[in-house]
């Protein structure tokens, strides 16, 4: 009997050392965590640059959640506290947080200024963590001044400015326009202005077409890598546009040519037993409206959102720019208007609305179709509504649309000379007939080519501009500025 007692308490013995060991070890699991949880959170703190500074707080707990953030600043000891019991809700066990040093830096001076980040868990030992990073303070904007002359500006058109910028923290600049940011580049990136003074920014913008007067408010800017940032205003003359408005009739023949195709490739909503055969006997004129919008309205817009994800890419800003005149790509007759708002007919009835971003041009059937200037080709495939496109970046944010073609002779990546042979017109896509559909861009706004195409207007705008800068060293810039 006493011996059998032993064994009990032996065992028992053991079942309790067993648990112990297992709540030692999986504490979390036995909702123990908050009792044995000796361990501090883990806590970094780095200055980060994306493209401006911030100070990047990361921190994790792995038993318990986290508490008690506290940050403070110290300055020629002065200690200022941060708000930051706002990143943390509820029983978060990890944090990651991204702090503006000129949050920081609001009510502390230009100079050498130490954060420190303190954490705590939630465990019944609070254990803390504590990290300091030391960084400058710098409240200074960049210096930014206009050297090119801006004159007079349309709707639908480009403009180009040059500008000079001092900072050697710059983050980013360029132009803003609405809502829209154009990108800039040095000019001594450029070939043949080697030896222009570093400062000296070259930027091309645009203005919409429907952009009103009162919207119409470019500015240069300049941002540094501590967030701040100067503008400056862009003065010129803008001459606002009507919109031209055309109302085309789409025949059944088209519908049935052009619609069941599109609609398949497209992966957008329709019958699965839509098809050519079967459209030309079934399909009544409310359903080949109703496909019709899909393809012109709901499919253009995907197109248009994938061509604006390569066009406004955050690494498109090619240090190139045409140096003369740019071609026409096809000799033929403009079919249409820059812009026409187009609202479509079937029978007399509605069918629908689209923008017309660019030119029709129409000559002979399977017509050379050239580069309208030297690039890189971005694109060379069917494209939807565009049927066989050719995209080509010619540098600074402009770039050339080449849809509805016949036969494509360029691929992606491939270098073009302005002149250059790269398709021939067809009627892939949306195309009722033969011909070439045209854009060309500036970022992602369409603009008109009858500019890039006119001798005086491309001296006056582009090479006039460019040309006195051209040899321009930085003592030469900074004595020009102080006049």
């Amino acid at each position: 009997m006493i011996l059998s007692m032993k064994k009990l308490i032996i065992f028992l013995l053991l079942v309790v050392i067993a648990i112990g060991i297992s709540v030692f070890l999986f504490p979390a699991k036995f909702g123990a965590s908050h009792a044995l949880d000796r361990t501090a959170p883990e806590l970094t703190v780095e200055l980060v640059k994306s493209p401006a500074y911030a100070v990047k707080i990361s921190a994790r707990d792995e038993l318990t959640s986290l508490t008690d953030l506290k940050l403070e600043a110290v300055q020629n000891g002065k200690s200022i506290s941060l708000p930051a019991e706002e990143y943390l809700h509820g029983e978060n066990a990890s944090l990651s947080i991204t702090y503006p040093p000129k949050k920081i830096s609001e009510n502390l001076k230009e100079g050498e200024v130490t954060l420190n980040v303190s954490i705590s868990d939630s465990s019944y030992w609070k254990n803390s963590a504590t990290q300091s990073l030391s960084f400058t303070i710098d409240k200074r904007s960049p210096r930014l001044d206009i050297l090119s002359q801006q004159h007079r500006m349309f709707a639908g058109g480009s403009e180009l400015v040059v500008y000079t910028v001092r900072e050697e923290n710059l983050a980013e600049t360029g132009v803003l326009l609405g809502d829209m940011t154009f990108c800039a580049v040095p000019l001594n990136t450029f070939s043949g202005f080697e030896d222009a003074s570093s400062t000296i920014y070259v930027s091309l913008f645009a203005a919409p077409l429907d952009m009103t007067g009162k919207d119409f408010s470019p500015h240069a800017y300049a941002k540094d890598s501590y967030g701040n940032t100067t503008k400056l205003p862009l003065r010129m003359r803008y001459d606002p546009k009507k919109v031209p408005e055309a109302s085309p009739s789409i025949s059944r023949n088209f519908l049935e040519r052009k619609i069941p195709p599109l609609l398949e490739e497209s992966t957008l909503d329709y019958p699965d037993a839509f098809t050519t055969a079967t459209a030309a006997e079934d399909t009544d004129d409310e359903t080949w409206i109703s496909y019709f919008k899909t393809i012109n309205e709901k499919y253009r817009l995907t197109l248009r959102n994938s061509l604006k994800s390569i066009l406004t890419d955050g690494t498109r800003c090619t240090p190139l720019i045409p140096t003369e005149q740019m071609t026409r790509p096809l000799q033929g007759s403009l079919m249409s208007g820059f812009g026409e708002q187009r609202y479509y007919k079937y029978n007399g009835a509605d069918a629908g609305f689209s923008v017309h971003e660019g030119f029709d041009l129409a000559s002979v059937r399977n017509d050379d179709v050239v580069a309208t200037g030297s690039g890189t080709v971005l694109l060379a495939e069917e494209f939807g509504i565009y049927g066989n496109a050719v995209l080509i970046d010619h540098g600074l944010g402009l770039s050339s649309l080449y849809g509805h073609l016949s036969s494509i002779q360029v691929e992606v990546g491939q270098k073009v000379q302005e002149g250059q042979k790269i398709a021939q017109s067809g009627e892939t896509g949306l195309a009722g007939g033969d011909h070439l559909h045209f854009e060309l861009r500036v970022g992602f706004v369409p603009v008109t080519p009858i500019e890039w195409w006119d001798p005086k207007w491309f001296t006056d705008n582009i090479t006039g501009k460019l040309s006195s800068f051209a040899k321009k060293s930085d003592e030469e810039t900074t004595s020009e500025e102080a006049q």
